[in-house]
């Protein structure tokens, strides 16, 4: 197993665990020395590796920087008890690959799962530089989730007002066949040619001659040219502010137009 150990705010080292022992017994090693060694998710003081067993001597003069080369990044990048957590970013790049952008989601993936194996190797600068990067691309994947879930939406909107538009005209022409067959079953009960009828817009209720036929259509429409004419080509007229641009659409006293639900 090879050590890296610091002094005076070099970092020095790979040596070997005996070469660490006889440091210490030389008193080039004290306890507060920082020691490392792979596997180790942070420098510790000598004093508080136990599987060495050391044995302190007095102080020695220290060796010249640079004497055993250099040990992977210390100081600012890893200092006693620093980690970098993997959860937030890998939880935000999963949500925005899933529900975002997904080709550029997967980025954000990869760098956050890089995060645990750099906290591991004592990496702590390489961790928050992944976890940083992880964030960048969730937040690529996001803004762009955004746009397009906008344009999705500014093309849907038309779309389904359409859709709503030609249901309520299929719903209105419909209604004014059945006033249309209400009143051919009372022209033929009764021999008259004409013939009225209340309707309320407010409970689409309808009362009076043709109630025996008819007690209910569809609310809030205006119905005009009353009362309806036998054989007139425009007995009667229905108009609804989201069909048809809200103009009256005329029907003979069957309930027949030429207007068409899909205008």
């Amino acid at each position: 197993m090879q050590w890296h150990y610091a002094l005076s705010g070099q970092k020095l080292g790979p040596v070997s665990q005996d070469e660490i022992k006889n440091l210490a017994l030389q008193g080039v090693i004290q306890p507060d020395t920082l020691l490392w060694t792979s596997g180790m998710p942070n420098w510790t003081p000598a004093g508080k590796v136990p599987e060495l067993e050391l044995t302190f001597g007095a102080p020695a003069p220290r060796p010249p920087a640079g004497a055993y080369g250099q040990p992977p990044p210390y100081a600012a990048s890893a200092r006693p008890g620093e980690t970098v957590g993997s959860g937030g970013p890998l939880a935000a790049s999963i949500l925005t690959t899933l529900f975002c952008c997904l080709p550029f989601g997967i980025p954000a993936i990869v760098y956050a799962a890089r995060i645990s194996g750099k906290v591991a190797s004592g990496d702590i600068q390489g961790a928050k530089d992944s976890a940083r990067t992880s964030y960048i691309w969730s937040g690529i994947a996001l803004g762009l989730g955004l746009i397009c879930g906008s344009v999705y939406v500014a093309m849907a909107i038309p779309a389904f007002n359409r859709v709503r538009q030609q249901s309520r005209q299929i719903m209105l022409i419909n209604d004014a066949r059945q006033i249309g067959a209400a009143s051919q079953q009372y022209f033929l009960s009764t021999g008259e040619k004409t013939v009225t009828f209340t309707y309320n817009p407010a409970t689409g209720e309808v009362s009076g001659a043709l109630s025996p036929w008819l007690t209910r259509i569809g609310k809030g429409y205006s119905i005009t040219r009353l009362p309806i004419e036998l054989e007139n080509p425009s007995a009667f007229s229905i108009s609804y502010p989201d069909a048809f641009k809200g103009l009256p659409v005329d029907f003979n006293d069957e309930g027949k137009t030429t207007r068409s639900p899909s205008e």
